[in-house]
């Protein structure tokens, strides 16, 4: 149920060769907020696109909240460009440690071949 929900991550990964890991929506619930919760979440997408999906770059949209945008850049997360407005970021972080250069795309054309 509602109540019952800490937060909320979405990730959009593309089945094609040029799509890129794509933090497209991510909440805390207000009553579980600078709990270090949003960090963990983070992190978990972090290990996800670096150790399962093996790319070294996550991206994401900042929109106006600034307690997001803070959550973001002591993360690691660096402005790339902006959207419609300058409320409207895209920012992206590389990640370290990607474990071989091979991605899941890749993986999964040859297990279908």
């Amino acid at each position: 149920t509602p109540d019952d929900t800490l937060g909320m991550l979405l990730m959009v990964f593309g089945d094609s060769r040029s799509a890129r890991p794509y933090l497209q929506n991510f909440c805390v619930a207000p009553k579980w907020r600078r709990r270090g919760l949003g960090r963990v979440l983070l992190r978990m997408a972090e290990r996800v696109v670096r150790d399962v999906w093996r790319e070294d770059r996550i991206y994401l949209h900042a929109g106006s909240n600034e307690a997001a945008r803070n959550l973001y850049r002591s993360s690691g997360y660096q402005m790339t460009g902006l959207l419609q407005s300058p409320e409207s970021l895209h920012m992206s972080k590389t990640l370290e440690g990607v474990p071989g250069t091979e991605r899941a795309t890749d993986a999964l054309e040859a297990s279908t071949v």
